[in-house]
């Protein structure tokens, strides 16, 4: 079983391992070229809150968390915010 951060596809290039749970506004630019400007911030994500909430940040990561990816901007990018 792989954690939501786990998932990879090995040949998309600058998606990074984890970003189809974790930030699939930024894998939906970069796989399809094209399309218009839209908003990559979050009303819901699940993965993203649910680690917020458990007190996870950029100076606390959860294990086997990939490097290439700042957990305080994907935080920053959840519109409605909860405490």
């Amino acid at each position: 079983m792989r954690l939501p951060w786990g998932w990879d596809d090995s040949n998309d290039g600058a998606v990074y391992k984890g970003e189809m749970a974790l930030d699939p506004a930024h894998l939906t630019d970069a796989y399809f070229d094209g399309l218009e400007t839209f908003d990559t911030a979050y009303i819901r994500n699940q993965f993203i809150q649910g680690l917020k909430d458990r007190g996870y940040n950029s100076a606390n990561l959860p294990q086997g968390w990939p490097i290439e990816i700042n957990l305080n901007s994907l935080i920053g990018k959840l519109k409605n915010q909860c405490s």
